[in-house]
Order: C-alpha cells, then structure tokens, then sequence
C-alpha cells in the first residue's frame, strides 16, 4: 500500500473512533488532503478532521509537539480616531495551507491572540463595518513564527490624512477635511438616480480684500459607485451645507457642523422627494413619511420639559413633556436637520436619519444653559408707536411686521435675514449664526435694539434672547447714515431693532 493510502485508512479509522467515543456516532468525516501529481502525501493539509457536533484534531506522524507551538498576539488601532478599534475580525491563514483560515474578533482594548500554533508563516488582516465605510480594505500582512514563536503585530486603520489623500489626490492642507458618505435612497424599494449630483457650500470670511466680507466656496462630490462620494477641501472650522440635485430640478440640502478630525464618514438615507420618478411624484405615497420621536436632555441627562422641536423637510413641530419625550408626526423619510430650543438653554442642532421604523428615539442634547434674568419691565418713549410712524414716513431701512415675520416661519432669528437687501447672514457655525450688514466693500455687526432698549449682546446669541414667534416687528438699518438718531449705538455700522409682542 502507498504512503498516502496508508496515512488515509489510519484518518479515516481514528475518525470513526472519534464519533463513536464522544458522539455514539459515526458522524459525517470530511478530510482535508492533498495529493500531489507523483502520489506523495503532503501531511500539511489533514491535521483536522470534522465529525457531527464537533471538530477533533487528528495528531499527524508530523505534528509539532505543543511546546514547539507559536503565538501570534497584537492589537487593532483606530488612527482616525486614535484609539483602539473593538469589534475587528482579525483572519489568519497559513501560507502552507491557504484555503484554511482562522478568525477572531478584538476586544473592548482592540486586542487579539491566536496560540498553539505551529511555526510557519502566516497571513493576516481584519475586517470591519468601519472599513466598509471608509471605502478601503486592509492590507495584509506576512506574521512569522519560524524563527520566533512569539510575534507581536499592530494593525490599523488608516489616518485621516492617508484617507484623504488616497480618496483626493493629493495631501490635505492643516484646514481641510474631507467626507465620505454613501447615497441610499428610503424606502429601500426607491433606487437612488445615477443623475443626481452632490455638492458642498459653505461661506467664510474673507479678509484678503479691501475689506473685510463673507466668500461663498462651492465643492463638487466626486462621485463613485453604488452610491459613493468623496467632498474634499471641506473645512475643519464652522458649517458646511451639502446639496443633492437631480436632473429634474428637484433639490434638497443636509447642514453640517465641521469637525475637526479632517474626516467626516455619513450614510445619507434620500429624501423620498428626490428619490422619486422623473416626474417629481412620490413613488410611495404615505409609505414615504414616518413619526419622528426623541427626548429632550440637557447636558447632564435629565429631560427638558416645554421645548420645541423642528425638522427641516416638514412643518409640524414637537414639543417636549415633562419627560423632555416629543413626537413629530408625517416626517419624510430621509435624512435631515432637526433643530431644538429651550427657554434657559442655547439652541442646539443636529442632523438624524428619519427610517420606516417605529422603534427610533432620537436623543437630543441641549446647549450649555444660559443665565435667565428676572423679569424687568421698562417704560421707555421709544415704543412700537415709533415702528409704525417711521415705516410711514421714511425710505430708509427694511421693515418686517407680524404677518411677514410669521410667514417666514422662521426657527432661528438668524433666519429671518436671509432675503433682506443690505445683510449677510454668516453660517459659518451651523448653530449660531452671525448678522451682518454691509458697509462700504466690507461687512460690519450692527448694533441691536430690543424694544428700544440697547441689547449687549453678539448677533449670534440671539437665539438665547428672543423666539422669533414673539417678534412684533423689525426695522434693519444697513448703512450708519440710515440709522435714527435715537439708535445710532455705532457711528461706523449699522443697527437692527427688534419690536416683542406685548405679555398677554
């Protein structure tokens, strides 16, 4: 009898006795063998055998004895986010036998170990959701246990300036950021058009000028596939808002919040607006929209009662309980901006995933809480009688009254500017934005005026200070020689006064 043949029967006779043993059964035997062209055994690939219910290792004539056995330890690292990377499925293969391979998963510290085994080479690398997302596979690398039986190796995922690099061309510069998102259209029976096209706005401050004023940057995504895109040159500090448009005119638009980690990795679930037949029609009906539920907390956990919150793709408005729990009912599917404001807290925004699933709670957590003033009452000759006379009378300045204001259904003050000739509204932070007004080639922060009263107080905080649905009126004055003497608080800029509703 051959040399393999006889290494055969005795596999296959140990095997039996096996499942007899710890089975009562013969069990289902499934060898792995190799037999070279010459008929010579090769022993590397038949040191297990499987049988019903377990896996037994069947000792070779040339197995190493377990004191001879290597140890391949390390730890997988998140260089993103520089900290260790849980949850990773580190594979190993030996190089003398490739189609067998050997997987574990990272800890909570990202570490890992595989032991007993025998000294050979061996391939390694992970795999993880992370990975997937980044658009990237980990190289693997050669682990050698001949000549030491302990090895120690790092693996780790990429650096946010390898990525951006590697998805942009070229090396990114101390301000600039990069995201990688992926497109997916909800319901999942909506495709996402391979017409639609992304893009990042956003607008800074540009001194380089003869004065200082807002430059509007505008970022085409390169786009991948199935879905994919990369929006480099993105910057590190304040917002930047991404626009989706389809052929067909139709448009929506995320706001985001810059972060300073240089990368940004988001799966944006389509608004079922845009992900609908050329025609502009929804192709789900009310299968396209779903209540939106959270809960309200401040910086410490507990719930805040009474505040309210908006969406960006839809109307209604939510308002917390004494549980700080709210609800917004027919909120189109998709992702989009949620805002939230508190009397007592600064507003606060953030970007969710609106999905067809009942179970979803969104977890909002409010700004830092602000100093809360007793009430004062003023009597002042500067009244709202002065509004209505100098709307009457004057061409100068740009007048809002109650219904205007109500018809903007503004959630920010800030919103209330956006249209009006003579101001720029700075977004540079996503939360709180600046009002400007023009002066000369450049832009200044004009004074501001609540009911007649000098308010001190930057025109980004006036979201703590005011809700735009107690505006009574608004009088904007761009230039210095436009402003009534009365309010002229900065000779060099101009000035904004504000009217409240009186108490009811």
């Amino acid at each position: 009898m051959k040399l393999h043949e006889k290494h055969t029967a005795m596999v296959r006779t140990e095997a039996k006795e096996v499942g007899r043993k710890e089975h009562g059964l013969f069990g289902v035997v499934a060898l792995i063998m190799l037999v070279s062209t010459a008929g010579t055994y090769q022993h590397s690939l038949y040191e297990h055998v499987r049988v019903v219910k377990g896996i037994r290792a069947v000792t070779s004539p040339h197995e190493v004895a377990s004191k001879d056995r290597g140890t391949i330890r390390g730890v997988v690292w998140d260089s993103v986010l520089d900290k260790p990377l849980a949850g990773a499925r580190v594979v190993l293969v030996p190089d003398y036998e490739r189609t067998r391979s050997y997987s574990t998963l990272s800890d909570s510290s990202g570490r890992f170990e595989y032991s007993g085994l025998p000294p050979a080479r061996y391939w390694i690398g992970f795999t993880h959701q992370k990975l997937d997302l980044l658009r990237i596979h980990a190289a693997q690398s050669v682990v050698d246990l001949t000549g030491s039986l302990l090895q120690t190796v790092v693996l780790a995922v990429p650096s946010s300036a390898a990525l951006y690099q590697v998805h942009c061309g070229s090396a990114p510069t101390q301000q600039q950021a990069v995201m990688l998102g992926s497109v997916t259209g909800v319901p999942a029976a909506i495709a996402v058009a391979d017409s639609l096209s992304i893009k990042a706005v956003w607008r800074s401050v540009d001194t380089a000028g003869q004065g200082p004023g807002l430059r509007t940057t505008v970022v085409p995504a390169l786009m991948g596939t199935e879905g994919s895109f990369a929006l480099c040159g993105l910057p590190i500090a304040g917002g930047f808002t991404v626009e989706f448009q389809r052929r067909n005119g139709q448009r929506d638009s995320i706001a985001f919040e810059a972060h300073p980690d240089r990368l940004f990795v988001r799966q944006i679930y389509l608004n079922s607006r845009l992900a609908s037949s050329a025609s502009g029609q929804a192709a789900c009906g009310t299968a396209c929209v779903a209540v939106l539920r959270g809960k309200l907390i401040d910086n410490v956990g507990n719930p805040v009662a009474h505040g309210e919150v908006r969406v960006a793709s839809a109307p209604a408005v939510g308002r917390s309980d004494a549980s700080g729990l709210f609800a917004i009912h027919l909120v189109p599917l998709g992702s989009t901006n949620l805002h939230a404001r508190s009397i007592g807290y600064l507003p606060v925004s953030m970007v969710v995933d609106v999905l067809p699933s009942d179970s979803m709670v969104v977890q909002v957590r409010m700004g830092k809480p602000t100093s809360m003033l007793a009430a004062v009452r003023v009597r002042s000759s500067r009244t709202f009688a002065g509004f209505e006379q100098r709307r009457a009378t004057t061409s100068r300045g740009v007048f809002l009254d109650e219904s205007q204001i109500e018809a903007i259904r503004a959630f920010h003050v800030a919103d209330l500017f956006d249209r009006l000739p003579g101001v720029e509204v700075d977004r540079t932070s996503m939360v709180r934005a600046t009002i400007r007004t023009r002066f000369g080639r450049g832009t200044c922060e004009p004074s501001v005026y609540v009911d007649g009263r000098p308010l001190l107080a930057k025109t980004k905080d006036l979201d703590a200070f005011m809700d735009p649905r107690r505006l009574r009126g608004i009088e904007v004055y761009s230039f210095p020689a436009e402003v009534p003497s009365e309010f002229l608080g900065n000779p060099f800029c101009g000035a904004i006064l504000f009217w409240m509703k009186p108490d009811s």
